[in-house]
């Protein structure tokens, strides 16, 4: 029996493995520093009241078994060389049905588990190369119909489309009758799960022109990089240490309501651009605001303040290329598929908009909106954005400039890791000598991306319509999501804002190094933001 493409197995097809591709590998470097990126879900499910066996022991543990043979990378382990340069996903033939990767606990508060997801997100790290996903359920013994739901996933074989359709599919699952679910051939399911470098839909070309476009690609890669410079971002605390020093992961959110919410959509569409597009002018915006008051309060000298009204701002985040890749993985279930698909895009602005102290309207030591930037400016500034994104997306080397970029990332990566990895074997801090110094000079204001409407990636109740895949007789809702959010184990200095509209609300949140930013600091500017949306986009 031949090995699926991409994939290599031994003579007795007990196990199969790949190398990792290059945007899996600097994620699984990344995990080695501490866990970094490792990411959290936490749903909180409610429960009719004849639907409690659904959290049984025995039909959890059957549900997240079915979960790996659907998408296999959640059982698989990962084998790295003895000189650290070869990294392969290893899958079973058959998962083995007993589970350590699952736990039941009681609890008798919603902050207890408020708390078990702090520690996942800043305590010793409980995924490894043997584990990379883990699931907690939860039972709430103070409140009869209420269970938690908690997922700890590695980034290597997850982004965000991923990590909604491991829950989904998942609850769908709970409340199937398992009897009826499909099976899943092992060997085409790996055919599926490729690195990137195997899904370019350029492949089919001959090898000198694939030569010519990496080439050419690689030169307009150097220009661009190279003009990369300059970026400031809110008032932080970064030392020499602060790259080989865990990040102690925050995070906080906001939501809009629905009326506010659906006026905001709906402004973005009328003025032809999305809310992905304004993110980047909010949080400069909100940048804008946050440091007027540092200045005026004389918490930022007046050389700094000159010196940052001069800087651009720089933006960044990831971007899914599942749309991109090739299109008959696509159509056979890739689009669909747990695996980890995604690029980094960059937007720049020009320097944030200011107002000077006495000029125009001033309230608590703020500029008001419209003295710092007009709505016809901030819409032009969003124009900017689009313009931006829609010229990298639509240009014709698109996928070889997104790849690119993952060699030296994956070297950065790498090095940090086995650095974090050696200290940790002579249980002693990294020593910042043994570092390759990293360039320096640009400053990304922060990263973050807007996922738009999740309601279909994460609906509210299960199971869900028969759609082909998951079959049920029942018709009324068994299990209904309360409440939902995401943690992340972030990388040092991290600045992250999210978005995404679900259940008809706006919700913006944002994960941040507590070692680098001050709370009060990062709360300030997420309302700020909040109210700049609220003004640019929702007001007459």
């Amino acid at each position: 029996m031949s090995s699926p493409l991409g994939w290599s197995s031994d003579p007795s097809h007990e196990v199969y493995r790949r190398p990792l591709g290059n945007t899996e590998l600097g994620f699984y470097w990344d995990s080695v520093f501490s866990g970094t990126a490792d990411t959290i879900q936490h749903v909180e499910v409610d429960v009719t009241d004849d639907h409690h066996d659904h959290f049984s022991q025995e039909n959890v543990r059957r549900s997240w078994l079915y979960m790996k043979t659907k998408y296999p990378l959640l059982g698989c382990t990962v084998e790295e060389a003895m000189d650290s340069q070869l990294v392969e996903f290893v899958i079973p033939q058959r998962f083995a049905s007993e589970l350590s990767d699952v736990e039941f606990r009681d609890v008798n508060s919603w902050a207890a588990v408020r708390d078990f997801v702090n520690f996942l997100a800043n305590g010793p790290r409980q995924l490894s190369s043997r584990s990379v996903s883990r699931l907690w359920v939860f039972r709430r013994v103070d409140l009869t119909n209420h269970f938690h739901i908690v997922i700890l996933v590695a980034h290597l074989i997850t982004d965000g489309i991923a990590n909604l359709t491991i829950v989904r599919t998942f609850l769908d699952t709970l409340c199937s009758n398992h009897q009826t679910l499909p099976s899943y051939d092992l060997r085409e399911k790996l055919s599926n799960l490729l690195p990137l470098e195997s899904l370019h839909p350029v492949l089919n070309l001959t090898t000198p022109k694939r030569r010519w476009r990496i080439a050419i690609a690689r030169v307009l890669f150097d220009l661009k990089q190279a003009k990369l410079q300059g970026g400031h971002t809110l008032p932080r605390v970064v030392t020499n240490r602060t790259p080989i020093t865990p990040a102690q992961s925050k995070h906080t959110n906001v939501t809009l309501p629905k009326d506010i919410s659906r006026k905001i959509i709906e402004i973005c569409k009328k003025a032809g651009v999305t809310f992905g597009n304004a993110l980047s002018v909010l949080s400069q915006i909100g940048h804008s605001r946050v440091l007027h008051k540092q200045h005026t309060r004389g918490h930022i000298s007046d050389d700094e303040w000159m010196e940052r009204k001069k800087q651009p701002m720089l933006f960044g985040g990831p971007l899914n290329l599942r749309p991109y890749l090739s299109r008959e993985w696509y159509e056979a279930g890739g689009g669909a598929e747990v695996c980890l698909a995604i690029s980094f895009f960059f937007n720049k602005l020009p320097f944030m908009p200011t107002s000077e102290w006495g000029a125009g309207n001033w309230y608590n030591d703020t500029p008001s909106f419209p003295d710092l930037l007009s709505r016809e400016r901030f819409f032009l500034r969003c124009r900017i954005v689009k313009h931006q994104t829609i010229s990298y997306m639509r240009h014709p080397l698109f996928l070889e400039l997104a790849l690119l970029r993952t060699p030296a990332r994956v070297d950065r990566a790498r090095n940090l890791g086995l650095l974090w990895r050696e200290a940790q074997l002579r249980r002693e801090e990294p020593r910042m000598d043994d570092l390759p110094v990293a360039g320096r000079g640009v400053v990304f204001a922060n990263g973050g991306s807007s996922m738009g409407n999740i309601d279909t990636l994460i609906p509210l109740e299960y199971p869900l319509p028969e759609h082909g895949n998951l079959t049920t007789d029942q018709k009324d809702p068994m299990l209904r999501i309360s409440h939902r959010e995401m943690h992340l184990r972030c990388r040092p200095a991290e600045l992250y804002l999210g978005a995404n509209t679900w259940k008809g609300q706006l919700n913006l949140f944002v994960y941040w190094d507590g070692n680098v930013y001050d709370e009060s600091l990062v709360k300030d500017w997420l309302l700020e933001i909040r109210q700049a949306a609220e003004w640019y986009l929702a007001a007459e």
